[in-house]
């Protein structure tokens, strides 16, 4: 069974454009891969405390806040499919989107979603989609995901239909073949970093330098793996 989840930055809920993209999107997606399902959480119907800048996520491995971002965590750890869909608020996703992203941004040391696959959605009136897909898609980075294709819809224009139906296809495919890559670039420079700067913590030979982050890349085995190609492999195999 193939899972994906939408995550929907938007204010106006289902009414939202973002939210209809999506719903549509995954409705097709079902029609062609008989074991699909999906979820579509909308950030402002979720009880989601703002990010306190604690650093406890980044010094402790977790976030000492309890609220509904706990199911959203285990549902993209669980999904195949990650959707991340926000409209442009001054060249920027929204408010809640920028929330949701803080308070996994301790995921961004960890590449804790790596083998999913994603698509970015933005929206606007007239202008800025590029700066909210630019940023969507680097916190993808970050994160691990490997993103299949962007969708950028303004609201005085018509869809592509065309990218659009050529997006499923590169869904679909993916789903079908395993371990096609899209766009590794970015995601190996990241991966060399960090596997870089958490082998030097095991080097120095002493438990003060070993910090959670470096203790989650070896206990996950990701210092096994020359590149992030590899380890994104094995991951989506797994799966």
């Amino acid at each position: 069974m193939k899972k994906a989840i939408a995550i929907v930055g938007s204010p106006r809920k289902q009414k939202a454009v973002s939210y209809q993209i999506c719903y549509s999107l995954l409705k097709e997606i079902k029609k062609q891969i008989d074991e699909f399902e999906y979820k579509i959480y909308c950030l402002n119907s979720l009880k989601i405390a703002r990010c306190k800048g604690c650093m406890q996520c980044f010094i402790n491995g977790s976030c000492p806040i309890k609220d509904d971002m706990n199911e959203i965590k285990k549902e993209l750890l669980a999904a195949d499919l990650i959707i991340l869909a926000s409209p442009v608020y001054m060249h920027n996703v929204t408010g809640d989107m920028k929330n949701f992203i803080d308070r996994l941004a301790y995921w961004s040391h960890l590449l804790r979603l790596v083998g999913k696959y994603g698509i970015v959605i933005s929206v606007s009136s007239t202008n800025g989609n590029f700066f909210v897909k630019q940023y969507l898609n680097t916190v993808s980075d970050y994160w691990g995901i490997d993103i299949i294709g962007n969708i950028e819809y303004r609201e005085n224009e018509d869809l592509n239909i065309l990218e659009y139906r050529q997006l499923i296809s590169r869904i679909v495919e993916c789903f079908r073949e395993n371990n096609i890559l899209i766009n590794m670039e970015a995601k190996e420079k990241i991966f060399q970093y960090y596997k870089n700067k958490y082998m030097d913590c095991y080097k120095k030979n002493t438990t003060v330098y070993i910090t959670q982050e470096a203790k989650f890349w070896h206990e996950n085995g990701y210092f096994e793996y020359d590149s992030f190609s590899e380890l994104f492999k094995s991951k989506h195999t797994l799966k």
